[in-house]
């Protein structure tokens, strides 16, 4: 194998010999080069691979001290690929695995409508053999199977297939259903809350209350009646109400914390899946951590347009040290202002805003500061109120 592939090797030679070395190599007309002096007494150079038996001979008449390092070409490239052979021979197993992976339907989604539409739709086409593992060419036809959804199943208006590679997203859509009775009830508007009226917002009814004006929970915002003293006609009031609103909220923060961050080290996993079977994880220079944050990055592949019914999972995994730290009077008020204006905020169902916010009182005990804040907002404080006309209330 030596003297039928090409390559060469690095030579260093130590003592007296040397040149004479050299001119014994010329002489048997090997190939040196790159020759160089790299120290008193000692020359490197390179030589075929083919010619280290003329090397050691020469080297044992003249004396000299050899030592040999790895060197390149085709000969030393089919070393390190022979030694890397398992996972080639493996990678390629794959491939033809993936490649015959591509005949079958490998994933199948049902988007849109009720859950339990969704699930007669997916019991239908189980029935029609559209399933994992199915093998596609023996698949019915999509219009096929579409007929029989309308057919089978009457809440469906609409149904389409979508094909992302071996793997089916089946979309439907609903019939859609009259509004209920109730909605079209008359109705007041009324308070919700206590809070000073800034903006008012109104599609129907006779407003009662004006801007600036202090309202109390409960209290009529909106009349669902309209028209003239005497010829009124009722509706159902609808609009918005936005008022000034005050709120105190107490909020307890311990002065000393744990805190989270990354140290630096960390480790990446891979894997591959295809549909619910994964392959073991494989760590490149894994580490073990005590705490550790793991993000994982799912990629997809794809084969002349065709997504192939595998993905490769990489887990990045970060290790993570647990540091106790000591808050400043500081950053105490404003992580205490922070987590009193989310519970405000979480009081006027998405709706308000945080105008002022002021620390009214703070209290030191027990390594754990209180706070009494005050909040202002301004939220939509409507409420629907249905009635009758014979009570009107």
């Amino acid at each position: 194998m030596k003297h039928a592939i090409p390559g060469y090797v690095h030579v260093r030679v130590k003592g007296d010999g040397r040149n004479s070395l050299l001119a014994e190599l010329s002489k048997k007309k090997i190939e040196v080069k790159m020759l160089k002096e790299s120290a008193p007494e000692e020359i490197t150079f390179l030589i075929p691979i083919q010619a280290m038996r003329s090397l050691r001979r020469a080297a044992f008449k003249k004396g000299c001290k050899v030592s040999l390092s790895q060197g390149g070409g085709a000969y030393y490239s089919l070393l390190r690929l022979r030694s890397k052979m398992s996972m080639i021979i493996a990678a390629c197993l794959a491939c033809l695995v993936f490649w015959g992976g591509l005949q079958f339907l490998w994933g199948i989604e049902v988007v849109g409508g009720s859950p339990e539409v969704r699930l007669e739709t997916e019991m239908l086409l189980r029935e029609k053999g559209y399933q994992s593992g199915a093998l596609l060419r023996q698949l019915p036809t999509e219009k096929e199977v579409v007929s029989k959804l309308y057919q089978n199943i009457e809440q469906i208006s609409w149904a389409g297939f979508d094909w992302k590679g071996t793997r089916l997203i089946v979309h439907i859509r609903e019939k859609k259903e009259l509004p209920p009775a109730s909605k079209n009830q008359n109705a007041h508007l009324v308070a919700s809350k206590t809070g000073t009226v800034q903006k008012m917002l109104i599609e129907a009814g006779t407003p009662v209350k004006e801007r600036y004006q202090v309202v109390k929970k409960g209290e009529l915002l909106v009349s669902g009646f309209i028209g003239a003293e005497g010829k009124e006609k009722a509706v159902r009031a609808s609009g918005e109400v936005y008022a000034h609103t005050w709120y105190e909220t107490e909020v307890v923060i311990p002065e000393n914390t744990i805190v989270y961050s990354l140290s630096g080290k960390e480790y990446d996993s891979y894997a591959l899946q295809a549909g619910s079977t994964k392959t073991p994880d494989i760590h490149i220079n894994k580490e073990h951590f005590g705490i550790q944050q793991t993000n994982r990055k799912i990629k997809s592949f794809e084969w002349f347009g065709w997504e192939l019914p595998f993905t490769m999972i990489q887990t990045e995994n970060r290790e993570v040290k647990k540091i106790k730290k000591r808050l400043t009077k500081q950053q105490i008020r404003e992580a205490g202002l922070k987590i009193g204006a989310k519970e405000v905020l979480a009081l006027t169902n998405g709706t308000g805003t945080i105008l002022k916010e002021k620390i009214l009182h703070e209290q030191i005990e027990n390594g754990k500061v209180k706070l009494t804040i005050y909040y202002q907002a301004l939220e939509e404080i409507a409420e629907v109120k249905p009635f009758t006309e014979e009570t009107r209330e």
